[in-house]
């Protein structure tokens, strides 16, 4: 819907002294807001992801196979991130207030579909690198199988970058992507249609993704951590995992959080995915003229662009043998 059609739409519900927020999601303040907030965590997220990769490639202690996963995983998250920002420069402001019209044009855009292309594969990319590392978790610490969970880094690698590949070129064949005013903060994703071909390419560029990664968090990461806690209480298995060679390297208990990070980062956009698809007309209408929407666009856009900045913060300033040699290298001092 264009920003006319909103307001006659929100003017239904408007509050007592006659003013829509929903209309601010369009004023050039907002969308400097946006830019601001998001860009600047864009910006951290692919440096934070990009110091993950150096400290990896940097220093040979840090090659493990749980940390060969986390550099694909901030190799994902740098693509998100680079493709977030340049459709929030590039796009937002662009079609943010422009007719319906133009925004079915949106699906011929070349600048439009790349961006699109780009931010669908690296986040399906990083949904599926994310549940990869709650799968190896698993295996060494629950199933005690270490090279098992090596050799399947081989097929996390196909999986993780075959199946993104492979939907993208899907949608681009069809023409499905272009810019979609509720399903993201403002750059172009999978565009809106009521075909049921459209309803189809909306799941599988992130409906899907979103899904699993809960059921993997619930079905892996939950027991993990309680068998974590009682094998902390049971001597034999403490044993056992303090024999683990370079524990604090190859078996980092950190690593089990990623995917409760990564949920609670897109919680806001999974609300915004929740309010546009699976609500009633009425009830649609009501959350898009709401102040709490003005919050979450903001949120959701921070939070979807931020795991390669929570994942630095997790694993190069929280972990001492990371930060040290980071402080080592760039001056030549100890942390």
């Amino acid at each position: 819907q264009n920003a006319m059609a909103t307001e006659l739409n929100c003017s239904a519900i408007r509050d007592g002294n006659g003013s829509s927020d929903h209309l601010i999601l369009a004023s050039p303040s907002f969308v400097q807001a946006v830019q601001v907030c998001v860009g600047i965590t864009c910006v951290l997220s692919a440096l934070g992801a990009a110091l993950i990769i150096f400290s990896f490639a940097a220093f040979k202690e840090l090659r493990t196979a749980a940390r060969q996963v986390l550099l694909n995983l901030s190799v994902a998250d740098i693509i998100v991130a680079g493709s977030h920002l340049t459709g929030l420069f590039l796009n937002y402001e662009r079609y943010v207030r422009a007719d319906q019209q133009a925004l079915e044009a949106s699906s011929r855009d070349p600048r439009c579909v790349s961006q699109a292309a780009f931010t669908v594969f690296g986040t399906i990319a990083s949904f599926l690198w994310t549940m990869a590392i709650a799968v190896y978790m698993f295996c060494v610490i629950v199933f005690k199988k270490s090279k098992l969970a090596r050799r399947l880094v081989v097929v996390f690698y196909l999986v993780c970058w075959g199946l993104p590949a492979v939907i993208v070129l899907y949608l681009a064949l069809e023409w499905k992507f272009g810019f979609h005013p509720s399903a993201t903060i403002g750059w172009c994703y999978v565009a809106p249609n009521s075909t049921i071909a459209q309803v189809v390419a909306e799941v599988i560029g992130y409906d899907l993704w979103s899904y699993l990664l809960i059921a993997v968090l619930l079905l892996l990461c939950v027991p993990l951590f309680f068998y974590l806690r009682c094998a902390a209480q049971r001597p034999e298995q403490e044993r056992w995992l303090l024999s683990l060679p370079g524990r604090t390297l190859y078996l980092d208990l950190k690593f089990i959080l990623i995917p409760v990070i990564f949920v609670l980062l897109r919680v806001w956009s999974f609300i915004a995915v929740f309010a546009t698809f699976y609500t009633s007309d009425e009830q649609k209408l009501s959350f898009e003229c709401s102040r709490f929407n003005l919050a979450t666009v903001m949120l959701a856009g921070i939070g979807n662009s931020a795991q390669g900045l929570a994942n630095f913060i997790l694993f190069c300033c929280f972990t001492k043998l990371v930060r040290e040699k980071l402080f080592g290298f760039f001056c030549g001092c100890s942390a």
